[in-house]
């Protein structure tokens, strides 16, 4: 299982809860990695007309496993986190964070730079390009827009 911690700031205006960046953590017997971690937004713009979707949120490799199942990793990430922020004309989106074992081939792939498009992202053609397979864990969140009317009981 993949647990997520947003920590709260409290030193600026207003940040929802996602402001992030998350500390990562595995729990059960994954080993110690190398792993890789994804983040991507599979309802952009909408849940409703997902267009443009899949936008990665999030791409590194190079972690490793603490002790406490806490991921640290000692490279840039591919692509920074970038917090989630539906827009007010959407409903929820969910974020999809999956960790995979992290290949060889991962390591000297070009598929995706800092410079490219984390619009029409496909995390699963990703993985299968560079040698990553399924994921070994995820979760998932949904984030309502900010400012949007109070979100329905679920």
């Amino acid at each position: 299982m993949l647990l997520l911690l947003f920590f709260q700031h409290f030193f600026s205006d207003y940040v929802p809860e996602t402001g992030g960046p998350p500390t990562f953590a595995l729990t059960g017997s994954a080993g110690t990695g190398p792993f890789v971690v994804a983040a991507v937004d599979p309802d952009a713009p909408t849940p409703v007309n997902p267009t443009e979707a899949q936008i990665r949120h999030f791409l590194g490799g190079d972690f490793t496993a603490g002790a406490d199942g806490t991921l640290t990793n000692s490279t840039p990430a591919i692509s920074e986190f970038l917090q989630p922020n539906p827009p007010l004309t959407s409903t929820a989106h969910r974020y999809i964070f999956l960790v995979f074992e992290q290949s060889d081939e991962f390591s000297s792939q070009t598929l995706v730079t800092p410079e490219t498009s984390r619009d029409d992202f496909n995390i699963s053609a990703f993985a299968a390009a560079t040698g990553l397979g399924n994921p070994i864990a995820g979760t998932f969140m949904e984030v309502w827009p900010v400012n949007s009317p109070t979100p329905p009981d679920v």
